[in-house]
């Protein structure tokens, strides 16, 4: 007891943290190696991202060595001063989820602020809006204080601004809208307009009138732009009418206008009246490959404010046009065709007996090289964000390139003056930068946009999740309170049996293990070649096995620091490996990746193969190894393990036969959950059968899916975590009827 105890202790100093809070202290170099607090006056350098050269045509790789390397100094924590994050307090709970209290189960909390799903700025330039799946958050964009996280029924995918800095409009994933007032943020009303839903991949614009008297929205379809108009006196929808989808479509707030490019013309339809409208000719200067890129691809135009000219991206070339003019003004076009698709990119070690890759690759996946372009507010420069990580700033009037910096937006909005602007980052973290030169301002990592994993500590007093922001995040499983953050981009978390160790795998390759008791970390290298995307420790502690993309699975020796073994699963067509476990045996290694099935080996002995016909997403094993559970998108499948032997797998019936994406045992190994897009499902081990299914979260999609699904050590907490960073908890409030 005095141990468990004093290990607290030791984890709440090593943790005291401000967990990436709105303060603002005065500006400090960020440590690269110290396990560090995220603050928002941090200097940061931003980085190219490493890029891997294709190896289709190398020559086939050689087992790798194993070779003991030498003992890593620990590096010391940086303690913290501050906590700020406010709790999120769970009601007494009436006891461990089992089979018989499975009906009472219930959504208790939501941890997390959640990726951003864009960004937006107020006329005034003085209040910073975040849109997320939960809500809006809003920030002071000069103290980065948060002023107000205003919920939602649904995710926030457009924010509006009125002009006269009264009324916010937030635009929802359903196409309704929320109003509320900028002073208290209080609700005014919520607008349903008639077949306004928003599918996957269309684009939702909110803006006011430059008077402040009307609202606009539209709603750009697959097959049709949908127009709303209120006014916003009495909220009366007074417009609503659909145009043709074209090729792209862009508005322009200040001219209250609509432009739609499409068969070589472009339609410009006014929005407050209806009856206004225009068609141009497009320039027969530009290409002809031009326009059949964007039809193929889809594109982006940035408007001047004043209606003089349009930039015109169709991702991977920009032509200025001045609309009073038959020709375009330049064609920018010193782009790479496209960004090489990371599919395509890996070690060695992956390659086949034939000297290529044993998987295909979804060209389609492969990115533009252009991300963005936006105009700056008085029309004379524009921003130009590549997804190769280089942003340019160039003036428009001949393209001259003023600077460049490495970095890559997927979102900006600039100051109404444009001194600064703010930029979203790929990794959540919100930039802000002078507009003059580049030079990096401040930064806000509350919202970082990819979450991995997470983890219990064995003594359930602790949850950690990583993320791909460059920080691990330990929240209190009390409360949700963040007690701080770890340095370093883990792609895979474990803690030891003990709960002395936490081991991260970072995306880089690195296996990091933090030291609770002493406050400290090392690395064990030589790590792996690419992502270790997971990891299992052995039941005594002293082994942990991990799994990479670069194709292989390693056993450490985490006692002396040191590779132990080294596999490639499948030789002769390596495979990228998303899961392992390591069976109670310690010998016994169950491994997925993309391919279908599980592989298996126990010790040095031949490899099995497990389901072979399933596309394996997620891998579970009960507490006392005798169950293996497989979440997969034909659905979730159950396997008895005998002296490491498995026996027939179970298919557990999913009466609507959809697919599992995670899979978790409790502790006693009789019950076993699983989540889909719609709701966890609570199985018994016993005899399958389907017990209870518990509805998750609107905002769970395809888009946004579960990446991870645990039992808290006693029972009591069931957490789902999806790829936006969001944690719900599930548990049985005293009082709940079953």
């Amino acid at each position: 007891m005095c141990n468990r105890l004093s290990r607290i202790l030791l984890l709440s100093v090593f943790l005291l943290s401000i967990p990436l809070t709105a303060c603002r202290p005065e500006m400090v170099s960020s440590p690269a190696a110290n396990l560090t607090p995220i603050t928002t006056g941090e200097e940061i350098t931003p980085t190219r991202t490493a890029t891997l050269v294709p190896t289709q045509t190398a020559t086939a790789a050689q087992q790798p060595t194993t070779t003991p390397t030498t003992l890593p100094s620990p590096t010391p924590t940086q303690p913290w001063t501050e906590i700020s994050l406010a709790r999120t307090p769970l009601p007494e709970l009436a006891g461990p989820i089992d089979m018989s209290s499975s009906g009472a189960v219930a959504l208790l909390a939501i941890w997390g602020n959640g990726s951003a799903n864009g960004i937006s700025l107020s006329p005034d330039g003085q209040i910073l809006a975040v849109m997320t799946n939960l809500g809006a958050v809003f920030y002071d964009s000069i103290s980065y204080a948060q002023l107000a996280l205003v919920p939602t029924s649904l995710p926030v995918r457009a924010v509006g601004f009125s002009a006269d800095n009264r009324q916010i409009a937030l635009g929802l994933s359903d196409g309704s809208i929320e109003v509320i007032a900028r002073g208290n943020f209080d609700s005014l009303i919520h607008l349903t307009s008639p077949d306004s839903s928003l599918g996957s991949g269309e684009r939702l614009n909110l803006s006011f009138s430059p008077d402040s008297q009307e609202l606009f929205q539209v709603i750009e379809a697959s097959r049709s732009i949908q127009v709303h108009r209120w006014q916003t006196g009495t909220w009366k929808m007074i417009a609503n009418f659909s145009l043709n989808t074209g090729w792209t479509a862009y508005v322009s707030p200040n001219l209250d206008l609509l432009g739609i490019i499409a068969n070589e013309t472009l339609a410009l339809q006014s929005l407050k009246y209806t009856e206004e409208n225009d068609l141009l000719d497009l320039p027969a200067s530009i290409a002809p490959l031009f326009w059949t890129r964007m039809v193929a691809e889809g594109g982006e135009v940035a408007a001047s404010s004043n209606g003089e000219f349009i930039l015109i991206s169709n991702g991977i070339a920009i032509a200025l046009w001045e609309l009073l003019s038959d020709e375009y003004t330049y064609h920018l076009d010193d782009y790479p065709s496209r960004i090489p698709n990371p599919c395509s990119q890996a070690p060695n070690t992956c390659l086949n007996s034939s000297g290529g890759f044993s998987w295909s690759c979804d060209d389609s996946t492969a990115l533009d090289p252009i991300e963005l372009i936006a105009l700056t507010p008085d029309n004379i420069m524009v921003l130009i964000s590549r997804n190769d990580n280089l942003t340019e700033f160039r003036r428009v009037s001949d393209s001259r390139m003023l600077w460049e910096i490495d970095a890559t937006f997927t979102d900006v909005a600039f100051s109404p003056g444009g001194e600064f602007f703010f930029g979203l980052r790929p990794d959540g973290t919100i930039e802000k930068r002078e507009t003059p030169d580049g030079t990096l301002v401040d930064f806000l990592n509350l919202h970082p946009n990819q979450m991995y994993s997470i983890a219990f500590s064995p003594d359930g007093s602790v949850l950690a999740a990583g993320y791909s922001d460059g920080w691990i995040r330990v929240h209190s499983a009390a409360n949700g309170e963040m007690l701080g953050v770890l340095t370093g981009a883990a792609q895979s978390l474990e803690f030891s049996p003990d709960g002395a160790l936490l081991a991260a795998g970072l995306t880089d390759g690195t296996v990091r293990i933090f030291n609770l008791d002493e406050g400290n970390y090392y690395d064990i290298s030589p790590g792996h070649l690419a992502a270790v995307t997971d990891l299992a420790f052995s039941n005594s502690g002293e082994l942990l096995l991990t799994g990479s993309t670069d194709c292989t699975t390693s056993l450490w020796n985490v006692t002396g620091r040191y590779r132990a073994r080294t596999q490639i699963p499948s030789d002769e067509a390596p495979f990228r490996v998303s899961e392992v476990l390591l069976g109670p045996d310690e010998l016994t290694e169950f491994i997925s990746g993309n391919r279908t099935g599980i592989t298996t080996f126990a010790g040095t002995s031949a490899e099995t193969s497990l389901l072979s016909e399933v596309t394996v997403i997620d891998l579970a094993l009960s507490k006392d190894g005798s169950l293996l559970a497989a979440a997969s998108e034909e659905g979730l499948f159950l396997l008895p393990i005998f002296a490491g032997e498995t026996g027939n797998p179970t298919r557990l019936n999913d009466p609507q036969g959809t697919e599992s994406f995670a899979a978790a045992f409790d502790t006693s190994g009789t019950l076993l959950a699983d989540s889909t897009l719609n709701e966890i499902q609570l199985w018994s081990v016993a005899d399958a059968a389907l017990l209870d299914m518990i509805p998750v979260a609107a905002f769970v999609n395809s888009e946004n899916p579960p990446i991870a699904l645990a039992f808290s050590p006693d029972g009591t907490l069931l957490v789902l975590a999806t790829a936006d960073g969001l944690i719900q908890v599930f548990g049985i409030p005293i009082g709940r009827v079953n």
